[in-house]
């Protein structure tokens, strides 16, 4: 998520045009995708915790190798596909297995986890721009390879899967189906309308979100802001895109999903509309930040509604499998945001 960061840096190094760097961050995002979609099945068939292990040492790997880029290509596949792939694949993971332990506030718990996504980028952003004004980009992934790398091995060997039927003492489920391991299978819930309305939803929610993702920084910078102004821009994105999501989550469990997830869209909607004319009217940082925080509440909220009403809807038994189904909505977002955003910028 703090791609962006290094956007400038690449560009002026070796004169690439947006375009062509965003198309980095559209790669990562497939292969993200393609991680959150096959991660339960590399689960079940290592265990979690030697999954998250595996993937923290590719995510390694990948940081480092592209460290040495040159080329587009080069960069592509490091950055692009070796990162982006680990990510996704212990994305799904832990999100299925927060919502075993909590499975009365599956909603919550997973806001929890993915919040640790939304703040990844204003801690990590913050500290690859300030090593890339002390030692340049390439450093500023070595460093960044290290960090995730011990963070992963550590914390990763903390994780533990919940016993099968597992139930939080004095919880008492508000149904029979709420409280049993039933489920859909991946075939069965492509069946259904229900699955395919929700994933049009999600696609058009994430396109916004990921389209600000990949360019906001570069779009603070052409409104007259220094790098590392812009860089708080997407700190502000990143905060409230954090905060969204146990926020946005609790709220969900106890107001219906439904509910929540319109008011999200309307978040999302009404930012990207700000984010286009607020700095044009008055000072531009604070312009750009008011709609950086309305987009990143929107944004980050629907990530643990999506996960918590795949399992609401499709049951408890397969839903990791179901959660990498919701998952493959980021491909066409992943895609279309970041070069519909890009087109954008070159043509204003």
């Amino acid at each position: 998520y703090a791609w962006s960061i290094f956007v400038v840096p690449l560009e002026q190094e070796f004169g690439w045009n947006r375009t062509q760097t965003s198309f980095t961050f559209t790669i990562m995002l497939c292969c993200f995708t393609i991680g959150q979609a096959t991660g339960s099945a590399v689960g079940r068939r290592l265990g979690v915790k030697r999954t998250i292990l595996v993937m923290g040492a590719i995510l390694f790997a990948g940081f480092v190798l592209a460290s040495f880029t040159n080329s587009l290509p080069w960069l592509y596949l490091t950055f692009g596909a070796v990162c982006g792939y680990p990510i996704g694949c212990c994305l799904n993971n832990t999100l299925n297995l927060s919502m075993q332990w909590f499975p009365d506030k599956s909603a919550f718990a997973s806001g929890i986890v993915v919040m640790g996504f939304g703040f990844s980028s204003l801690l990590l952003g913050s500290l690859a721009n300030a090593i890339i004004a002390a030692l340049g980009w390439r450093w500023a992934f070595r460093i960044l390879a290290l960090c995730a790398l011990v963070l992963i091995v550590v914390l990763g060997s903390l994780l533990k899967t919940a016993p099968e039927g597992y139930k939080p003492e004095g919880w008492v489920p508000k149904s029979k189906a709420q409280g049993s391991l039933w489920g859909y299978t991946r075939a069965e819930t492509l069946k259904t309308w229900k699955f395919w309305v929700f994933w049009v939803w999600f696609v058009a929610l994430h396109f916004g979100g990921f389209m600000v993702l990949s360019a906001i920084a570069p779009y603070a910078i052409a409104c007259g802001m220094a790098p590392a102004v812009a860089a708080t821009c997407m700190g502000a994105y990143s905060v409230f895109n954090g905060i969204g999501r146990p926020c946005v989550g609790f709220l969900g469990d106890k107001l219906g999903k439904r509910t929540i997830a319109f008011a999200c869209s309307v978040l999302m909607g009404g930012g990207l509309l700000l984010v286009a004319f607020l700095p044009t009217v008055m000072d531009p940082f604070a312009g750009t930040t008011v709609g950086a925080v309305i987009m990143g509440l929107g944004f980050g909220g629907s990530i643990p509604l999506s996960v918590a009403t795949m399992r609401e809807y499709f049951g408890p038994k397969h839903s990791g499998d179901n959660i990498g189904l919701i998952a493959t909505a980021d491909l066409p977002a992943g895609i279309l945001g970041p070069m519909v955003g890009a087109a954008i910028f070159a043509s204003t």
